[in-house]
This record gives structure tokens, C-alpha cells and sequence, in this order.
């Protein structure tokens, strides 16, 4: 709980401070965003969405229907919803949201790897999702940024209070198929990390 509180003052200071998307507009966004089949019927959730530029950037690209977020920063949801009004945007936990079951048809998430129960969040966005509805998920991985050596510390920041950073892919995956999620691309091509992308289906 230390950590998740320090991370909400953090992006909540961001926010605050207005500060640029430089993390929406960074390649593993535009990764994610190619990735996505074009629908204008389709009904999509961000969990961890910041404040729902990402969501923003694809219905302005006729790329999904309607755009839903949910985010624990006050501020970067209140910041959202004064930019871009066409989202609906929503303070809340990602683990365990409001919205009903199978009401959406694709769950897109780079925010995975600071809930403290990765396997609660994945079962959170098996519930969501429709039958058959998809999944795009940016998860840094052990093999990421420490080519598979685990270490005290992943960018300046204490494990104790994260320990799913340590997780090799191969857990991500053990957790993402065990909550009735199904991969479908193990890797991704042209990605810096490509195996940091978990690609797939509710099965």
C-alpha cells in the first residue's frame, strides 16, 4: 500500500504540474495502436488509463467507438475529463471497477505491473471483456530491462514494495491464461521490448 499511495502522489504532482504525454507518445503506445482493427462500433477500457489521452488519440483515429478509463489519480481524471469530454473517465481501482460483465469488446493496459495482485486485475479484465472480445497488455518483464538478472531496485524504485517487477514472462503469462485470458502473439515485431507485449483473447 506504500508504494501504490507514493505512486498516486507522483502522478497526481505530474498532473498537477501539467506536464506533456511523453509517455503517450512514446513507441510502445504506437505499438499498441497499430495493433488495434478499426471498429467505430466497439466499446474499449483503459485500466490505469492516466488521463485518457491514449483513449483519446484512438476514437480521434476512428479506431474504437466509445472510450472508457479508469485511473486511482484524482487529477489526472480531472484533468481528463475538462480535455477530452468525448471519454468517459472514472476514479477508480483497476482491480475492481464498476461496470458490469462482458461490456466491453477490447481491454487495453500499460499500468499492470503496479497493482500489488496482478492476478486479481487479470480476472477484472476477464470479467469485463465480451466473449471472444481482445486484449492488448504492455507489461515490463524481468527480460526487459534486466536481461533475466534480478536486481534491488528497477529505475529507482525499491522492489520491496513491487516484487511483480522481478516476474519473468513467462509468469505473466502463466497468470494472464490462468484467469481465462488466451495469448495469441508471444511477441511482437519491431518492438525495442518486444517481450514486453501480451497480445490475446478471452477465451
Amino acid at each position: 500500500m506504500k508504494f501504490i499511495k507514493e505512486c498516486m502522489n507522483s502522478y497526481d504532482v505530474f498532473y498537477r504540474l501539467g506536464f506533456n504525454h511523453s509517455w503517450d507518445s512514446a513507441g510502445s503506445k504506437d505499438i499498441l495502436k497499430e495493433s488495434i482493427s478499426a471498429n467505430p462500433e466497439s466499446r474499449i477500457m483503459d485500466l490505469g488509463c492516466g488521463d485518457g489521452y491514449f483513449l483519446y488519440i484512438l476514437k480521434s483515429n476512428g479506431l474504437i467507438g466509445a472510450g472508457y478509463g479508469v485511473d486511482l489519480s484524482e487529477e489526472a481524471i480531472q484533468r481528463g475529463n475538462k480535455l477530452y469530454p468525448e471519454i468517459n473517465l472514472s476514479v477508480q481501482n483497476l482491480c475492481f471497477t464498476s461496470y458490469p460483465d462482458d461490456y466491453f469488446d477490447g481491454i487495453i493496459s500499460t499500468s499492470l505491473q503496479y497493482v500489488s495482485s496482478p492476478m486479481i486485475a487479470f480476472l477484472e479484465a476477464s470479467r469485463l471483456l465480451k466473449s471472444s472480445g481482445w486484449f492488448r497488455f504492455m507489461i515490463p518483464s524481468l527480460e526487459a530491462y534486466y536481461g533475466g538478472e534480478q536486481k534491488e531496485e528497477c529505475f529507482g524504485l525499491d522492489n520491496t514494495y513491487l516484487p511483480q517487477w522481478k516476474l519473468k514472462r513467462s509468469t505473466w503469462e502463466r497468470l494472464i491464461e490462468q484467469s481465462g485470458l488466451k495469448l495469441e502473439s508471444p511477441s511482437i515485431p519491431g518492438a525495442i521490448h518486444p517481450e514486453c507485449f501480451f497480445f490475446g483473447r478471452k477465451s
